[in-house]
């Protein structure tokens, strides 16, 4: 079943503000993920079996790879949610999916969401919680960036809650 449009472009958009606001605050950042490191492969999934454990690591390639000012490499995904799930942004059966792949990949989640703190992150050491993304100080993140991208994120997703 492919994704609506909207979610898509939402999707595109998160990852690229999450990526401006780690740029900006001095970080090298490069784009990785599935759609980009194997694109040809994207147009050409309905050609290979999607059910297999091979495909599912393929499309669990995080989004980012992040170095930071001391040289430490970091996996990101990037996902944006504008709408909670009861008092979630994730139901159940999804976080649990979706923690399985950040283990896989010891990679850390950057959330862009629609209300304030408008970027958390969520890493295995965190316990389970989201924090605002500034007070992760593995990304030193620059308070006139974080502004920008916090003015970015309300634009086009808190006015945008569809």
């Amino acid at each position: 079943m492919a994704m609506e449009i909207k979610n898509v472009v939402k999707g595109r958009i998160a990852e690229a503000l999450a990526s401006e606001l780690l740029k900006k605050s001095k970080n090298k950042v490069y784009r990785f993920g599935y759609e980009t490191v194997l694109q040809n492969l994207t147009q050409l999934e309905a050609t290979f079996d999607k059910n297999t454990k091979t495909a599912e690591i393929i499309r669990s390639i995080p989004d980012l790879v992040v170095v930071n000012k001391k040289g430490e490499v970091f996996f990101v995904e990037v996902k944006e949610r504008t709408k909670k799930v009861g008092r979630y942004f994730f139901s159940k059966t999804e976080w649990d999916r979706l923690k399985d792949v950040l283990g896989y990949w010891n990679a850390v989640l950057v959330l862009v969401t629609a209300e304030p703190p408008f970027f958390r992150i969520f890493d295995g050491s965190l316990k389970n919680a989201f924090v605002p993304i500034e007070k992760y100080h593995k990304f030193d993140i620059q308070k006139v960036a974080l502004e920008e991208c916090n003015a970015l994120a309300e634009k086009y997703f808190r006015d945008n809650k569809n």
